[in-house]
């Protein structure tokens, strides 16, 4: 065993420096600086001492001083861990990749069209290579962090090292405790964010969104968008079955928009387009749709524009399409028009 090679206070601090290594991981895509290295990004991350590490070995020394190391505190610790891991990974990716906070119980619904869109639906064999890495993967690194949490516990247990680590884990919190004090509104110098935390804080804010009531809310914005339709003087009939194409632009538009340089070239480029269409006997118009959701949910985005009723994540996309609030499509249904809806590679939505 490595343990008999090396004093225990060594392995300790070698376990210690693995778990913060892991902890404090940063990715590529997340320096808003292309000319950013990512071994800068990477150093940055690893300048800051995980918060809920130190929470979770504090935890684990003073169960093991109590009751001696058992394997299953071990694999508690490293269950923290992991979600740490895997929470710190999804909110460098939704924050990366669409600009906005990453939220648990909203964008867990992400994975499976993420994985539909990653695997192109078909099971090939780069999907097959995957798969196995990831199912390989897990069980290896779950056992890696376990045997660092092992050496950790176990090490402080057998001699005085438990008492300093718990000294310094607490001397860690008083430290971050008087620099959030002293400054609230600053990013601390020494100290991450915590994932754990805010894994709670967001249980606590969804339990009081009441997301169960989606249903009646939803009602009442579809009675208020009724009442809104009503008043509109609209007669799709009076198209006399001229073919009419919807066209989403997806988050294109709203990088054109954002940028002044962009939407100057793309409202010439529209203006162009209109005149094509208009030589070919069209009449067009082009908008600008908001949507609460930006990269990854356009189902959320497409769903509020086909209904008329605002929506803010997938939950509620959801239920509105299951529930009987007329949608775009049925009008021109009843107006006579067959409807068509095409989504490359993407499975259908409404």
């Amino acid at each position: 065993m490595i343990t008999k090679w090396i004093p225990a206070w060594l392995g300790v601090l070698l376990s210690i420096l693995v778990l913060h290594l892991s902890t404090s991981l940063r990715f590529w895509w997340e320096s808003a600086d292309p000319e950013l290295e990512w071994s800068s990004a990477l150093m940055q991350g690893w300048s800051l001492l995980s918060p809920d590490l130190v929470v979770l070995l504090a935890a684990g020394c003073v169960v093991s001083l109590q009751i001696g190391y058992r394997w299953f505190i071990g694999h508690l610790v490293v269950a923290g861990v992991v979600w740490a891991l895997l929470f710190n990974l999804g909110d460098s990716i939704v924050l990366a990749f669409q600009g906005q906070p990453f939220l648990l119980h909203r964008d867990v619904f992400q994975v499976p069209g993420l994985w539909v869109y990653l695997t192109d639906q078909t099971f090939d064999t780069r999907t097959q290579f995957a798969v196995v890495g990831v199912v390989l993967g897990v069980p290896v690194c779950w056992a890696l962090l376990y045997f660092c949490v092992r050496s950790v516990l176990r090490g402080s247990v057998r001699s005085r090292l438990g008492l300093w680590l718990l000294i310094a884990c607490q001397g860690v919190a008083v430290a971050a405790w008087l620099e959030f004090t002293a400054s609230p509104a600053t990013a601390s110098r020494f100290v991450g964010p915590s994932m754990l935390a805010r894994t709670l804080a967001q249980a606590r804010e969804m339990l009081a969104a009441e997301p169960w009531n989606a249903a009646e809310v939803l009602a009442e914005r579809s009675r208020l968008a009724r009442v809104e339709q009503a008043n509109l003087a609209t007669n799709l009939v009076g198209l006399q079955g001229a073919d009419v194409y919807v066209v989403f632009a997806e988050s294109y538009g709203r990088a054109m928009f954002r940028r002044p340089a962009l939407a100057e070239r793309f409202a010439r480029r529209a203006e162009e387009w209109e005149r094509i269409l208009a030589e070919s006997g069209f009449s067009s118009a082009s908008a600008y749709a908001t949507s609460p959701v930006a990269g990854g949910a356009s189902k959320v985005s497409h769903t509020e524009f086909l209904t008329g009723v605002h929506l803010e994540d997938y939950v509620q996309a959801d239920v509105m399409m299951s529930s009987d609030a007329p949608a775009m499509p049925r009008y021109f249904n009843e107006a006579g028009y067959y409807t068509l809806h095409v989504q490359p590679k993407l499975q259908p939505y409404p």
